[in-house]
């Protein structure tokens, strides 16, 4: 019996209770100053997707949407190439949770010195990676 409470517990909470899955979000800005442009590619693998190349005026952001499959073993990940005059930085943008993740956030910042990370609005920006040049 305590088996069965523990399994009716785990499954409750893991699709908290009937509520609908949030999309999750990798936000992409530009932040690198006027009249410098981002430029970035993206590539999801499992299922492989190439999610497109865009470029990005200062100030301006994009994101993508997805959802996370509720039980797996093969991951999704996406991985992301920025470029900017001489600089670039690849780096895996996001990884699916085992379980999945709802409304999860992964937002990138582009700036001259590297680019910053956060998962929160509320949080602060926190750096992530340094430019290579190339």
């Amino acid at each position: 019996m305590k088996l069965f409470t523990i399994f009716i517990f785990v499954l409750a909470t893991h699709y908290r209770f009937g509520t609908a899955c949030k999309d999750n979000r990798v936000v992409i800005i530009n932040q690198l100053g006027p009249g410098i442009l981002l430029t970035y590619d993206c590539y999801y693998k499992n299922p492989d997707v190439h999610a497109g190349k865009y470029t990005l005026k200062f100030n301006k952001w994009h994101d993508m949407e997805f959802k996370d499959a509720q039980m797996t073993f093969v991951k999704k990940t996406i991985t992301c190439n920025f470029k900017y005059d001489k600089y670039y930085y690849d780096f895996r943008a996001y990884r699916e949770a085992a379980f999945g993740r709802c409304g999860a956030l992964r937002s990138y910042a582009a700036r001259k010195d590297g680019i910053y990370f956060r998962r929160s609005y509320q949080k602060p920006w926190e750096f992530k990676f340094h430019w290579n040049v190339g």
